[in-house]
């Protein structure tokens, strides 16, 4: 899906970039005929789109995004069987008021504020490690079954009285599986196996001065 469908003025357009704008386009034609099928269509463009930002490491964008679908749930769901206060009417499309509005305007404002000094500093990380089988002794009668684990890790910079300071987060084994994760070895006069680690989160942080 990421692989370049074709070139744009100089600049590679993915698969899927192209399906998430399809989708994207089919869904304003949708909400314009006032037609619900926008909204599942909205749900999956938006999640293709937060698969491209994240895959670019525009963490902010993919975030967006992923509200995105989360809201288009809802607004399925209120779309089908909604209904106005305890009136039991269904709801109507209509224009909103100005509390409301007031509400979403700061709310708006409030979050592109802390999401703006948040995202500056941040990084996301994830890594999958695979380790294939192999002979659990010398004669390779017995075999150590293949293994892997999925690790993710966050940390955010930023800096205090103009010292610079990183916090990291890292979540080892986050499935929380267990295997043998070593091969033996004979190097210390016997055959040896390693139990994994069980889920663990590590915290730091680093003042630089």
């Amino acid at each position: 899906m990421l692989e370049t469908a074709f070139t744009l003025l100089g600049t590679a357009v993915s698969w899927l970039e192209l399906l998430a704008f399809v989708l994207a386009l089919a869904n304003i034609a949708c909400n314009v005929a006032e037609i619900h099928w926008g909204w599942p269509l909205t749900i999956v463009a938006s999640l293709l789109y937060a698969w491209l930002f994240y895959a670019s490491k525009l963490y902010g964008e993919a975030g967006v995004n992923v509200f995105f679908a989360a809201t288009g749930v809802w607004g399925w769901w209120q779309w089908l069987r909604g209904h106005r206060g305890d009136s039991g009417a269904p709801l109507r499309i209509a224009r909103l008021d100005s509390r409301g509005l007031l509400w979403c305007i700061s709310g708006f404002a409030l979050a592109w504020l802390l999401l703006g000094l948040l995202l500056r500093g941040v990084t996301v990380s994830a890594l999958a490690s695979l380790q294939g089988a192999k002979a659990a002794n010398a004669d390779g009668s017995v075999e150590l079954p293949a293994s892997w684990q999925l690790d993710a890790g966050l940390s955010y910079a930023h800096s205090i009285a103009g010292q610079s300071v990183l916090w990291r987060a890292n979540l080892e084994n986050l499935t929380d599986r267990t295997y043998w994760r070593e091969a033996p070895t004979t190097a210390w006069g016997g055959i040896y196996l390693f139990p994994s680690t069980p889920r663990t989160l590590r915290v730091s942080a680093t003042l630089s001065f």
